[in-house]
């Protein structure tokens, strides 16, 4: 497969620095405490978020998975989509302890609903974005947001953000593979990193900096969009209240 044109560009028409389209919206979910959808692309991620409640153990993050039978074109046994799903929430739940003040609300929970509605790769770092957010949404006290992105390497190319049939072509080569992270951006801390793959520890560097520098880009996007997100509706509330007092 020719995963870049003559011109430089990937199939999609991007740089292979360049991350998809995002797209992301609060307060989706009427019932949650707080929620989210996170778009990337064609991959579609929806989190709600219950919470801080109480527990009758010490406070804890809990995150449950569901990827949606039809939201990938790869079919797969339910038995192993049902493991990919429970292993994802593992990771999310232990790196997000790593983020949220757990000692704010002593014996109490916070509980996240993770779904899948479409996806089209980079899944692990599009939950972690939307749970993030979701988090955010719900007022739950964090140090610092929980900001992931993933980059693939193959023939000495790095591309930032792949697709599924981008990550496909990193899974059948023989020296490449595929690395993701989540960092908390303000104090530049990796709070969780996966990879898969057969590179040399010079390339594992150049694509751990360049996951850094994908996470920066993703962290740009989430806190311009919350900045202009709380500013509309601040100024929302405050047209309201002229609006009252007028009255």
């Amino acid at each position: 497969m020719d995963y870049l044109a003559i011109t430089g560009l990937r199939t999609d028409g991007r740089l292979p620095s360049e991350h998809r389209r995002v797209n992301i919206e609060l307060g989706v979910h009427a019932s949650g405490d707080g929620s989210a959808m996170f778009e990337l692309g064609h991959t579609k991620v929806w989190v709600t978020c219950r919470g801080p409640r109480e527990s009758s153990s010490t406070f804890g993050v809990s995150v449950e998975v569901s990827l949606a039978a039809f939201g990938t074109m790869e079919r797969r046994k339910q038995n192993r989509v049902d493991r990919r799903a429970r292993e994802l929430s593992h990771v999310l739940e232990r790196a997000l302890s790593r983020v949220v003040e757990t000692k704010t609300f002593p014996r109490s929970r916070v509980d996240l609903q993770v779904r899948l509605i479409q996806s089209d790769g980079g899944l692990p770092w599009a939950c972690f974005n939307a749970c993030s957010l979701a988090l955010m949404d719900a007022g739950v006290p964090m140090r610092d947001l929980c900001v992931a992105c993933g980059v693939g390497f193959v023939d000495q190319t790095v591309l930032v953000d792949p697709n599924s049939s981008e990550s496909m072509v990193f899974g059948n080569s023989s020296s490449g593979g595929e690395l993701w992270m989540a960092i908390a951006p303000r104090e530049m801390k990796v709070v969780c990193c996966s990879f898969i793959g057969k590179i040399s520890p010079a390339t594992l560097e150049v694509l751990t900096s360049s996951a850094e520098e994908g996470c920066k880009q993703m962290f740009h996007v989430l806190s311009s969009y919350v900045g202009t997100f709380y500013k509309d509706l601040n100024q929302g509330e405050e047209l309201l209240l002229e609006n009252d007092e007028d009255e």
